[in-house]
């Protein structure tokens, strides 16, 4: 599986840039899912089944053909692997904290640039990934370039 990262988790974006009809469920994994509140937000405006995860402990379902796996923060991806899953790469799409910004959409904090860095010592494959038809750029990307 991939797994991807977008710090707005269910967003416009992900919906019509992603979601070019082999999308057949959205796997959401976030801490924020806790508040059914907000999976039931992104039930009823998904076109698509969406599975919402809140990463309390349980074992996450196996990976079906058409999955589109987001998360918000990597910690997703050790989380996944912890419990078995076989995550083959983590593709960043989004991931805007406090951090020095690579990109406009890129300004991960130092902890999770600690995280990245692990995850990558465990055999992940890390790549940035804004668009659906951009490349995939290796991790960490070069800094954007001003004028």
């Amino acid at each position: 599986m991939i797994l991807h990262i977008d710090d707005r988790l269910l967003h416009g974006r992900i919906l019509h840039g992603w979601d070019r009809g082999e999308v057949k469920r959205f796997v959401l994994l976030s801490r924020r899912l806790r508040d059914p509140d907000l999976r039931r937000l992104y039930d009823e405006n998904a076109k698509k089944p969406v599975l919402c995860l809140p990463m309390e402990g349980e074992a996450p379902p196996r990976p079906e053909t058409g999955d589109f796996w987001l998360a918000d923060h990597p910690e997703a991806a050790a989380y996944l692997m912890d419990r078995g899953a076989q995550v083959e790469a983590l593709h960043i799409i989004a991931l805007r904290q406090d951090g020095e910004p690579l990109r406009e959409d890129l300004s991960p904090d130092t902890s999770t640039l600690v995280l990245l860095e692990d995850l990558r010592r465990r055999g992940l494959k890390l790549g940035y990934r804004p668009f659906p038809d951009s490349p995939t750029e290796d991790w960490p990307p070069e800094r954007a370039k001003t004028p």
